[in-house]
């Protein structure tokens, strides 16, 4: 009898206690939408903090284009002629009336210097061209260092005809690599001795702008043998874009021919001229790669 008189006591408390475990977990529940809702706060915060940062990003990005923009006009957009190979010299010397005729003036890069060269070389430089470096050899430079290091090739393949050259009065201050066979390593050993480094591309390359990029030391040429200068209107377009943003074209020939070529690594005078009359027309100048800034 005593169960059955206690029984609804029993069941209040436990319902009592059945309550008070709902108003927990109500309180609970509260408590978990409350912190979900800090979260998607928070989220949200974080959302319009990344959306500021990436604004902020775009705007510096704008910012920097618009100075490399006004640096770059600073300057006046040129187009350099460069052409490669000491058994080129006398090409050079046969069509320098060319140039001359056209306000033009190159940047001659003189592999395998002997003293034959020294009175055409000498003659060239007196009046306005450049007279740079190819190397002694016309090696590959980076076969030959990786074979015996960056010291032998910086000794054997630059540095004693380098003397030479500059001993016999020709003031050699730009190099340009063979080939355009290069990496860092050896672009940063010449520094010591070289006031601007070339490469090379051809107009095959998928874009252009590589050869008006540079950091004022290392700088890429767009081919123009002819080998190369097919679509001509690919060289004249990047020519037209670097004096829209006032920077330097650098141009790559080796040995001048005037009429048919009997090779492709020859620069036929036609190509020249079509250069010269394009420059005119938009009003580009010529330099040479030691006026380059």
């Amino acid at each position: 009898m005593s169960t059955f008189k206690y029984l609804p006591l029993a069941i209040a408390i436990v319902t009592s206690v059945g309550c008070s475990s709902d108003k927990v977990k109500e309180v609970e529940v509260i408590k978990e939408v409350e912190v979900i809702k800090e979260v998607e706060v928070i989220k949200e915060v974080e959302v319009i903090k990344e959306v500021e940062v990436i604004k902020e990003v775009e705007v510096i990005k704008e910012v920097e284009v618009m100075k490399e923009v006004i640096s770059g006009r600073a300057n006046q957009g040129g187009v350099v002629l460069t052409f490669d190979d000491g058994h080129c010299v006398d090409s050079w010397v046969e069509h320098a009336h060319l140039f001359e005729e056209h306000g033009a003036t190159a940047t001659l890069y003189v592999s395998k210097y002997n003293s034959d060269m020294t009175a055409n070389l000498l003659d060239l430089q007196s009046r306005g061209f450049e007279i740079a470096h190819h190397t002694t050899y016309h090696a590959n430079a980076v076969e030959w260092a990786e074979k015996e290091g960056v010291e032998s090739w910086l000794s054997g393949a630059v540095l004693n005809s380098l003397t030479t050259m500059r001993n016999d009065g020709l003031n050699v201050t730009a190099f340009a690599f063979p080939f355009g066979a290069y990496n860092l390593e050896l672009s940063e050993a010449l520094s010591a001795e070289f006031t601007s480094v070339r490469g090379y591309l051809t107009p095959k390359t998928e874009s252009l702008r590589f050869a008006t990029q540079s950091d004022g030391y290392f700088y890429n040429g767009i081919g123009i043998d002819s080998a190369y200068f097919e679509p001509q209107e690919r060289v004249f377009g990047a020519m037209e874009r670097a004096m829209k943003t006032g920077r330097d074209l650098v141009l790559v020939g080796h040995c001048i021919v005037e009429g048919e070529v009997t090779d492709r690594w020859q620069t036929p005078t036609s190509t020249l001229l079509k250069i010269f009359e394009h420059a005119k027309k938009i009003g580009m100048e010529f330099k040479t790669m030691n006026q380059l800034k």
